[in-house]
């Protein structure tokens, strides 16, 4: 085989597809160590985490990352000797487990910034100090390659890897994945050579591989986005010599494994511009199409317009949906990462908990799916160093010893709902009151009005914190004023719920996505804007007399409920355009909390699907708006953020006050 070298373009693509996988293996060998610390199926746990160990240790030679293969090559031999041993895993290994994986975190990060990556020597001495005690030397194994392979001493495999159709870089692929499978046992042959101008032809090329230890090697060691489309692997039979001849023309080849394809999020994201694209472009078309048909009633291919129209409506649905499915990942990507959080911060503060996780497959958008999990490490974090007690002031209350704190997600119409759930001390309403008038947040006489519900949404207020020493996870106060910032930047509420000495919740209220909205279009004087449907609770019709002044704020009492109303033309400077008096109006009802406020408009236009675009900083009202659209007609809509509206009009508020 001649010696292949990557170009630049390749090596990137390689190191993006590297990285990604070995991100997700490091996640794995969290788990798998979580797992085998409560005793769970001992022998499996060992021989995943082997399994990972190893995967990363041939990914990462390929590449020349030598820190990472150096600690991987190390600590795979550690497994080994662990499960030849049979010996029970103490407490001491597994925190020499979560050291490695922690290490090989930095490693990876340094790669990818492509910073210096040192070796962590000390580290290593640890490994091999096990090593030594359990009579294994330094633990040096033999490199795998270096060991010749019969079909006496291990086994041989037969490897058909079928190209992606759409891969433009089968060299380098193909030369990588033989380097992954060259770490791990004895390449004895390959079908067809490896050079450029024959590979390039191929739609797929036969690997014959020697396995020192009789294992198949790990199939996502060889599948690799972008470039694989099917990996077949097969025990070599004996009396078979030659690899089968591979075809010099892309051919279909059939697999009958279901197939994954993952795709860059970012050619998603432009598929989903081009439909968003689309949504405009059809609401261009049913504006035309309107104004023909007021034009010409009567004319037949009116009518073929029209259903040509509907027909591309429905497929243009039906593609939206579709388009946005794909973006949709289960908030298991998530969830995932708690399980060491909660683990480590409980036994830093003596705490004994377990954690429950709930709706696991839910899925959401992959953009709301980046940003929500530092809020959601923020809140967990509060409830193991605040919520939860120490296991002799639990039984003293009458609890269980070990605490218990939940995750659960799942839908809710058009929104995706997450709870924090614990089982601790709870948020106090008194001692609330007593540390806003004591901070100077509240005077006496605006705490002694505000109900407990009402009180809990102090904890959200920047430098405002119960606690009572700070600490290196909590204590200062701005963290849950972060919190609410993200989610309401993704246009979602939280709320707080407790009970003394029962625990406590924080529901979390996001939208499914932030790309394609359904909205309610209105006019308030003189502009049109839009509220997202996810937003609104109802849409009531009213009188100007069924408006009340109370306090100088104006009230709306509908079916025996006080809404505070929110004049759109003061909160967002624009000119009022009043009616008739006595004129009926429309208020747009919405709810934070457990409070609900009204936007009074002038007329409602209809619901309609909007395609969201960021506005610039130069925008006056950016701060109160999710973002614009472009409708049918070619004009421009403002997305209101309701949030951010209700914020602003109580801060105007409280500085009349």
């Amino acid at each position: 085989m001649s010696e292949y070298t990557f170009t630049e373009q390749e090596l990137q693509e390689l190191k993006e597809i590297f990285f990604s996988e070995a991100y997700e293996i490091l996640q794995a060998l969290d788990q798998e160590v979580l797992s085998l610390e409560t005793g769970q199926d001992r022998d499996s746990s060992l021989k995943n985490i082997q399994r990972h160990l190893h995967t990363l240790k041939g990914n990462s030679r390929a590449l020349g990352f030598t820190c990472l293969n150096t600690l991987t090559h190390k600590s795979e031999g550690l497994l080994k000797a662990i499960q030849d041993s049979a010996m029970d895993v103490d407490q001491g290994m597994i925190d020499l487990l979560f050291a490695i994986n922690d290490t090989l975190q930095i490693y990876l990060d340094g790669y990818k910034a492509n910073a210096e990556v040192k070796l962590d020597e000390r580290l290593l001495e640890r490994v091999e100090g096990r090593l030594s005690t359990m009579g294994n030397g330094n633990g040096d194994e033999p490199h795998p390659a270096s060991t010749p392979v019969s079909e006496q001493s291990g086994a041989v495999y037969d490897i058909v890897v079928t190209f992606d159709p759409r891969c433009d870089m089968k060299s380098g692929g193909a030369n990588l994945i033989v380097e992954r499978l060259s770490a791990l046992g004895e390449i004895l042959g390959v079908e067809p050579a490896l050079e450029p101008g024959m590979i390039e032809q191929a739609a797929r090329f036969s690997v014959r591989f020697g396995s020192p230890d009789g294992m198949a090697p790990p199939r996502e060691l060889i599948d690799m986005p972008g470039i694989t489309d099917s990996v077949d692997i097969r025990r070599h039979e004996t009396g078979e010599t030659a690899l089968p001849k591979q075809e010099q023309k892309n051919a279909p080849v059939q697999d009958d494994a279901a197939q994954m394809l993952r795709v860059e999020a970012q050619r998603v994201d432009k598929i989903l511009n081009l439909v968003g694209e689309l949504v405009i472009g059809r609401s261009m078309v049913g504006q035309i199409l309107s104004e023909i048909e007021e034009r010409h009633k009567k004319d037949v291919l009116v009518k073929r317009l029209a259903d040509a129209n509907a027909f591309m409506e429905k497929t243009l649905t039906q593609l939206q949906k579709n388009v946005m499915k794909i973006r949709m990942l289960p908030i298991s990507q998530v969830f995932r990462k708690f399980p060491r959080v909660v683990r480590d911060l409980a036994t830093e503060k003596g705490k004994q908990i377990n954690l429950v996780m709930e709706g696991e497959k839910t899925e959401l958008d992959k953009s709301i799916l980046d940003v929500i999990g530092e809020p959601m490490i923020h809140l967990v974090r509060n409830a193991v160093d605040h919520g939860i007690e120490l296991p002799d002031e639990r039984e003293r209350s009458g609890k269980p010893r070990t605490g218990t704190i939940t995750l659960r997600a799942f839908h809710d119409g058009n929104q995706i709902v997450i709870d924090i759930i614990d089982d601790g001390a709870g948020l106090d309403p008194r001692k609330l009151r007593r540390k806003a008038v004591e901070k100077g947040v509240r005077t006496q006489d605006e705490m002694d009005r505000l109900s407990d519900e009402e009180v809990l949404d102090l904890i959200f207020l920047s430098g405002f914190s119960t606690a009572e020493a700070v600490t290196d996870i909590s204590g200062r106060g701005f963290g849950m004023d972060i919190v609410r910032t993200t989610v309401e930047s993704l246009r979602g509420r939280i709320q707080a719920r407790s009970r003394p000495g029962e625990g406590a919740i924080f529901t979390l209220r996001l939208p499914l996505t932030l790309a394609i909205i359904r909205a309610m279009l209105f006019w308030v004087g003189g502009r049109l804007f839009a509220l997202p449907m996810t937003t609104i609770e109802r849409i009531a019709r009213v009188r100007e007399s069924d408006i009340q002044t109370v306090g100088g704020s104006d009230v709306l009492r509908f079916r025996e409920t006080v809404i505070s109303l929110i004049s759109l033309k003061d909160t967002l400077v624009i000119p009022e355009n009043r009616g008739a008096p006595g004129q009926r109006k429309f208020v747009i009802i919405v709810s934070l909390g457990d409070k609900f406020f009204g936007f009074a408009v002038d007329r409602l236009v209809g619901q309609q699907e909007l395609v969201i675009k960021a506005l610039d900083d130069h925008w006056g009202m950016v701060n109160c708006t999710a973002g614009a659209s472009i409708l049918g007609n070619g004009k421009v809509v403002l997305i209101l953020d309701a949030p951010a509206l209700i914020a602003k009009e109580m801060r105007r508020e409280a500085g009349r006050a």
